[in-house]
């Protein structure tokens, strides 16, 4: 259940904030926050069927989505993978969902 916790907190605003600064001028970043939330959301929402025993309650589009991380969904923000490291908090973010979704595939899946 610790995973399933750390992932109801805020967004890393201030690195998000730190990338719109640095990065707002060479790449399109106005919908960062809102795809993140979104890809996020049903990450922890999918988890949260999976743990009130409600699987099959879970849409086919929620389980499809799961099968592709944030970059493959979102190209534009692919750079993000290389700088990653420079904004901590994010980085941490990013790795945490990542984990619980490859966790909850590989549940789906057995």
């Amino acid at each position: 259940m610790e995973k399933r916790e750390n992932l109801y907190h805020p967004m890393p605003f201030e690195d998000l904030t730190k990338i719109y600064n640095d990065f707002g001028d060479s790449y399109p970043l106005e919908d960062l926050s809102a795809d993140l939330n979104t890809y996020w959301m049903n990450i922890a929402g999918s988890l949260s069927y999976i743990a009130n025993n409600r699987i099959d309650q879970l849409s086919q589009r929620q389980v499809s989505l799961l099968t592709s991380n944030f970059f493959e969904h979102f190209p534009t923000y692919e750079f993000l993978k290389w700088i990653m490291r420079n904004y901590p908090h994010f980085l941490d973010e990013y790795r945490m969902y990542d984990e619980v979704r490859v966790l909850l595939l590989t549940y789906l899946v057995e």
